[in-house]
């Protein structure tokens, strides 16, 4: 038999976008950020934690509203060399905004230890919890994230690489490097 809901759908629905609201504006309160879509200057935004996200290029218009998002640092996993990158103009946009800019240049080419090192270490420094990193579209930054799921988090490949794809890692050269990377234990 048809039993009638005890609340209204439009009245449950208002409660939940009440309590989202509540929610997003205390997360913004205690410094973390209110992690919204689409965010302004940026084409591919994945929030994945409450106090990172990755995606594609941030322009100098996104640093103010990264900022206002509550992030502390954005990490570039760009080239200087990439054809529209200014690291340059980047990195003082992000500061004008109050913003601490880390550039881990990285290419899929020929992807280097050393970079995944800085990148581990800059995650790792508290001062960096609240990051947003990038490349130009996305897939080196999972890639340098599904490394860190592994290495810091404690996550099995497989957890890794599935979220890394979900991210946008579609590049084998890029997968491969992460398992050849993952497998040297003295890296």
């Amino acid at each position: 038999m048809w039993k009638q809901r005890p609340y209204p759908v439009p009245v449950a629905r208002a409660a939940l976008v009440t309590l989202l609201a509540f929610l997003v504006q205390d997360l913004s309160a205690q410094g973390r950020p209110a992690l919204t879509l689409p965010m302004p200057g940026i084409d591919t935004f994945h929030p994945v934690t409450t106090t990172v996200a990755l995606g594609s290029n941030a322009t100098p218009q996104a640093m103010p509203a990264l900022k206002r998002a509550g992030f502390d640092v954005v990490i570039a996993i760009r080239e200087d060399a990439e054809e529209g990158y200014d690291r340059a103009e980047a990195e003082h946009a992000a500061n004008a905004a109050g913003l601490r800019f880390v550039a881990i240049p990285f290419t899929r080419m020929r992807p280097a230890p050393e970079a995944v090192r800085k990148f581990l270490d800059t995650m790792a420094a508290p001062e960096n919890s609240h990051a947003y990193v990038y490349c130009k579209d996305g897939p080196r930054a999972a890639t340098m994230w599904l490394i860190k799921r592994v290495r810091q988090d404690g996550w099995h490949f497989e957890r890794a690489m599935a979220e890394a794809e979900s991210l946008g890692l579609e590049r084998p050269e890029l997968k491969d490097f992460a398992r050849q990377f993952l497998a040297t234990a003295d890296r």
